[in-house]
Order: C-alpha cells, then structure tokens, then sequence
C-alpha cells in the first residue's frame, strides 16, 4: 500500500467522502502513527509501503481516534493501543520486513482465517450516496448452520467477517475482493469489543 493508498484508507476509516483542505489533518495523522510505530522500534521497512494487516489498522485506528475527538475516544483509542500492543510483543517488526511476508491473492482466498480490507456500506436512495467506511477484518468461511439459516433468507452464505464494534454501525452490506455482499445477521460486542457480521449474496445472483 504506498502512502497515497493509506491516505485514501485513512479518509475512508473517518467517513470523509471529499477531497478538501481538511486532507491535510488526515495525513498529519497519518504520519504521526507511522512515527509512533517507529518509536515503538518498528523497523522503517514495514512503514514506506505498508503491506502488513496490524501496521495498516493501527495507523487508521491513530487516525479514527484523534481525527474528530469524540464520547467514543477513549474505546477507540484503546482500539489502537490493543494493536501497538499486538505488534510490540512480536518481533518480526524489529527487523527488516521479509519479501515472503507481502501477502499473495492466493493466501487471501484460501480460506484460511486472515486479516483484509474491507469496505462497510450504509446503503442511500442511489449508489452515489451510499456510505463506505473501510475497515480492516478478520475473514473466515461461513459452516453449514450458516447456509441453511442464510437459505432461510433466500441468501447463498459466504462469510463470516469480525471487527472492531466500535466501527461496525450498523451498515447493511460489505464489499469484499470486489463484489458486494449483504450482512444478514451480526453477532457483538463480544467481550474482546469485536463484532462478528455474516455475509451472503442473494441465492441467484451468481458467484
């Protein structure tokens, strides 16, 4: 991800849909949370482009919590503290970022339990004033039980996604690899303050 990408992330994390005089807060942010992680002792390589999932939330959890100072600061800046804990206590990040650690499509499609991007919609009147919100989640198949109460619904079960409850508000559909999805039920706030949303397309629509 260069550094234009996480600026584009960053003002989708704050719900800002356009480009004004206010970017320049969000990018201020933005480099503040890279020179936060690097205080912790982040080697420099995992920040010019950031590639790896834990980098990138934290960044945009920095820039969520002190973007427009909120009630909800204290939950979202424990957010970000949570993850700079998470990468503090490993230490892979002290040293010089690996080529093999740049995720490959195949590892993300693989059905295995994985960090990914992921855009929230609260659906409006007209796709122009649909609401996305980019996010990052943990990605997980969907078992039997869902099919069958997602085929209750007339939807075709894909996915399980968990996130942070504190960025979860309600959107009634998710963009994932590209295709839109609807959350046909939501499981949260567990008590680790995420937030789990199943995922199904209409039965029908195609795949």
């Amino acid at each position: 991800m260069t550094k234009a990408e996480l600026l584009d992330a960053a003002r989708l994390r704050v719900r800002k849909t356009a480009k004004d005089g206010l970017d320049a807060d969000v990018q201020r942010l933005v480099e503040t949370a890279l020179s936060d992680l690097e205080r912790i002792g982040v080697h420099s390589s995992w920040l010019a482009a950031p590639t790896d999932p834990l980098i990138i939330e934290a960044v945009l959890s920095y820039v969520k919590a002190n973007y427009s100072i909120s009630g909800n600061y204290e939950t979202l800046i424990g957010i970000y503290n949570m993850v700079l804990t998470k990468i503090k206590i490993v230490s892979k990040y002290r040293a010089e970022m690996p080529p093999e650690e740049k995720e490959t499509d195949e590892e993300a499609e693989s059905g295995e339990n994985t960090d990914t991007n992921l855009i929230l919609i609260s659906v409006g009147s007209s796709a122009d004033e649909d609401v996305r919100t980019a996010v990052f989640a943990e990605v997980d198949p969907v078992g039997r039980d869902e099919y069958e109460a997602a085929g209750q619904q007339g939807m075709k079960a894909e996915y399980k996604f968990t996130v942070w409850a504190a960025e979860y508000d309600g959107q009634e559909e998710v963009e994932y690899n590209g295709r839109r999805l609807s959350i046909y039920r939501t499981y949260g706030a567990r008590s680790d303050d995420k937030t789990e949303l199943y995922a199904a397309e209409r039965a029908g629509n195609g795949s």
